[in-house]
């Protein structure tokens, strides 16, 4: 049964006597238990009855009630987990998500201590076993709705089955707790037990301030004598700090005088450059003035060439010319023989003629009349012989028609007996015809003579444009190679005088850029960068740097050196355990973070090597201790070989698997693309383990200035 009516307030823990109890005035449920929907329970004034049969959720109502009130035992709630009292589902229904259930208090007279008229308290459950408690809204502690609660003991009582029972047969101290809730005593009880612990807190920093004074009164003189050290630190700072002014002006100064002087070396050379590219203008042109001359020079030596092979051409035909007229003078010759012994024949028979003689005396007349005709005709044929371009055909011509008369003279003269006179006559114009053409081929001879002369001094001539036109050409190709040489040399220079500027920018900008992300301290955590900034400030004393600043990694073992490091990375390296001591106290004061540190006063790398790792080293794939493998100075030795100095580097995870047979015991392999093997035989692997870059920035950093120092002689 659930009570709510105003009663008198004889136990009340407010003493205003004339306010009255706060009333109960709503009931919401939602996926409470067996109230799947939203059911709204009202409560006028008066006594508000709840009726019905077994089964149909009336102590369902008093269980929220107590619910939302912040009960925390199951067994009250008739539950063994949160998850009981969220609808479970049933008869076509979707068990329920959460559960929630708000009580209304109506507070006009404020009796609760809380400032509104209207107060509802709301609770909800999750299945995940989440709780969560709300005051008009507004989420609120569990302790927040007890305080707030815990007067209503006295006007609102959830009286569960079998509670008088229990509580009869309670012995008298059990009974207690059910007067104090009636005596409204809740809420002091937990004012109380909040009080005893603020008390036993206070009591408790009491304690550890006066252990934290016994342990500093001690150090108190060590502490001023580090002051008045950190005074005068800090005048050593300030005088420092002149000095470095003065000597980085100095610096400065030569710096910029460097510059002038680089860039008076850079004008230098582009005036330089300027006349080197003015020199292959001109040689250019001289080139194209060259190549015209040697082209005229072409020209010529074609139309003499041209003119060589006409005049070539004559001096073979006039050649044959003149053998054909020698041989036809042979032939001549040969019939003028020939003809003297046929005179020498008649003249025998003339005397054996002498009596025909009279007979043929009147066809002479006839003969002479033909020998005249002959004549005519020898002359035109002198006339056509004497055209040159006709000369052959004139030849034969005449020397058919000489064969012809010679044929009709031998046969007159064989059928008539009488033509001794034609033939002398003949005999006569042979000869001097014969005198004509030895006359024209002496002619002939000297034209041939003139001839070649000319062509001896057109070859001449010729040879001497060749040779001219050879040594023009050979300038010509000697300028050529010269100004393709310069070009080219030119060329190769501005090339790599522009591929070195690339370069040293390219290097220069990487080098400003991997400077920068380094003093920020991007990529380290962020006790560590603390450190390292109040180390550069000269706050702290004895810090070295990080792992990853101070040793040297193989670029290929980037990946297996950070898996195998991990966290210690980032540890910080400082001279000595005290310098450690201060950092941490630093890092406590500034609330910045945590860091390891690494004092190379306290850090032993070890006691030498195990006897069985000798066998895994001569392992195929095996590529060394990882302390072997990477570089630092002499005095890091000790925390290389803390931190690497059981990590076995090797090729891949077969060779890995190959050496854990042979690892001594705490000892690891690690693969170069970051697998990594245990001796108790896990392995650790999957994709690519993604790189910090910490490693590889420090590895830009320090080859950087050399890369640049290079490129800076190389581009002078």
């Amino acid at each position: 049964m659930i009570a709510s009516t105003p009663t008198p307030r004889p136990l009340a823990v407010d003493s205003r006597p004339d306010m009255q109890a706060p009333r109960l005035t709503k009931l919401e449920l939602l996926g409470f238990k067996s109230f799947v929907s939203r059911t709204v329970f009202t409560f006028e004034p008066g006594i508000t009855a709840i009726v019905g049969p077994n089964g149909s959720g009336k102590s369902n109502v008093a269980d929220a009630v107590r619910w939302v009130l912040g009960e925390q035992g199951q067994s009250a709630l008739r539950a063994r987990r949160t998850e009981d009292v969220i609808f479970a589902g049933g008869q076509g229904r979707a068990p329920a998500g959460l559960a929630e259930a708000t009580l209304t208090f109506d507070n006009a007279e404020r009796w609760l201590p809380i400032d509104f008229a209207e107060v509802t308290v709301t609770r909800r459950a999750f299945r995940s076993g989440e709780n969560h408690y709300l005051i008009n809204g507004k989420r609120v502690r569990l302790k927040d709705v007890s305080l707030l609660t815990a007067s209503l003991g006295q006007s609102h009582l959830v009286v569960g089955q079998g509670l008088v029972d229990a509580a009869l047969s309670q012995r008298p101290d059990e009974r207690r707790a059910l007067f104090e809730h009636a005596a409204d005593l809740a809420g002091l009880r937990l004012k109380v037990a909040e009080a005893e612990r603020n008390l036993t807190e206070t009591e408790s920093n009491s304690e550890r301030l006066t252990d934290l004074l016994t342990e500093l009164e001690p150090r108190l003189r060590t502490l001023e004598r580090a002051a008045r050290q950190a005074r005068e630190w800090q005048s050593v700072r300030d005088r420092l700090r002149t000095l470095q002014q003065a000597h980085f002006g100095r610096l400065l100064n030569a710096a910029v005088a460097r510059v002038g002087a680089a860039t008076g070396e850079s004008t230098r050379r582009q005036s330089a450059l300027s006349r080197a590219r003015a020199a292959l203008d001109k040689l250019t042109l001289e080139n194209g003035t060259q190549t015209k001359a040697a082209e005229r020079a072409r020209a010529l030596l074609g139309e003499h060439d041209a003119e060589r092979g006409a005049v070539s051409e004559q001096l073979r035909a006039m050649e044959q010319e003149r053998d054909l007229a020698a041989e036809r003078a042979t032939a001549l010759a040969r019939r003028g023989d020939d003809m003297a012994d046929t005179r020498e024949g008649l003249e025998a028979r003339a005397v054996a003629v002498a009596g025909e003689l009279e007979q043929v005396t009147a066809e002479l007349a006839a003969i002479d009349q033909a020998v005249r005709a002959a004549e005519t005709k020898a002359r035109e044929r002198d006339l056509r012989v004497r055209e040159q371009r006709s000369l052959r055909q004139a030849l034969d011509d005449q020397l058919r028609q000489l064969e012809a008369g010679r044929a009709g003279a031998e046969r007159d003269l064989t059928d008539r007996g009488r033509a001794v006179a034609l033939l002398e006559q003949r005999a006569g114009s042979v000869g001097a015809e014969r005198e004509r053409l030895l006359a024209e081929i002496a002619g002939r001879r000297d034209r041939l003579d003139r001839l070649v002369s000319e062509l001896n001094d057109v070859d001449a001539a010729a040879k001497s444009s060749a040779t001219t036109l050879d040594r023009i050409d050979h300038r010509l190709n000697d300028l050529s190679s010269t100004s393709d040489h310069a070009a080219s040399r030119l060329a190769e220079a501005t090339a790599a005088f522009a591929e070195s500027e690339r370069l040293l920018a390219h290097a220069s900008t990487r080098l400003d850029a991997l400077t920068r992300l380094h003093q920020s301290g991007v990529g380290l955590h962020a006790g560590v960068r603390e450190v390292l900034a109040a180390a550069a400030a000269g706050t702290l004393t004895g810090t070295l740097g990080t792992v990853a600043e101070l040793v040297a990694v193989p670029a290929e073992l980037d990946a297996a050196i950070e898996v195998a490091l991990g966290s210690h990375l980032q540890d910080i390296v400082v001279e000595h355990w005290s310098d450690a001591e201060t950092a941490i106290a630093h890092l406590k004061r500034s609330r910045a973070g945590r860091a390891t540190f690494q004092p190379l006063d306290t850090v032993r790398g070890g006691h030498g090597r195990n006897p069985r790792l000798d066998a895994a080293l001569r392992l195929l794939g095996t590529r060394g201790v990882a302390a072997e493998l990477v570089g630092a100075e002499d005095q890091l030795r000790d925390v290389v070989a803390a931190l690497l100095g059981r990590t076995l580097v090797v090729i891949d995870l077969p060779a890995a698997r190959q050496s854990l047979p042979h690892l001594p015991g705490g000892w690891s392999a690690v693969t170069r693309a970051g697998e990594i093997a245990r001796s108790g035989g896990s392995v650790t692997g999957g994709v690519a383990a993604r790189e910090s870059g910490l490693l590889a920035r420090e590895r830009e950093l320090r080859e950087l200035p050399d890369e640049i120092r290079l490129f800076s002689a190389a581009r002078e």
